[in-house]
């Protein structure tokens, strides 16, 4: 089965460089309020914490401008890390609801069909 977290398109890979981008803002921004704070174990430990997470979050974007290229240069501008001859395509709404749907019917089904023995 083909993972949606391993399948890029245009859309998706700007939405993900916005959270991306998002959140490195955010960080920057603890750090820069750590730095005016005074100094203690506690805070020093956030700032590793931090540290970590900034440079975890510049791999994640390194790979994503990497996924960007394979995606442009690919025909139909999207691709699939798990298979790569496989296509996104649009669905109607997630498939649990469906799921859940079928259930209810099948339940329901079976309840009438006791009903009437």
């Amino acid at each position: 089965m083909n993972n949606r977290d391993k399948n890029f398109t245009r859309a998706k890979v700007e939405r993900r460089r916005a959270q991306l981008e998002e959140s490195v803002a955010r960080y920057l921004s603890q750090l820069d309020t750590a730095d005016r704070q005074e100094p203690t174990e506690a805070l020093a430990a956030k700032v590793t914490r931090l540290t970590e997470k900034l440079t975890k979050l510049k791999e994640e974007m390194g790979k994503l401008t990497v996924y960007e290229k394979q995606m442009l240069a690919s025909p139909d501008q999207q691709i699939s890390l798990t298979d790569p001859d496989s296509r996104s395509m649009a669905t109607s709404g997630p498939r649990f609801r469906r799921r859940r749907l079928q259930r209810a019917g099948r339940s329901r089904n079976r309840a009438s069909s006791d009903c009437d023995a």
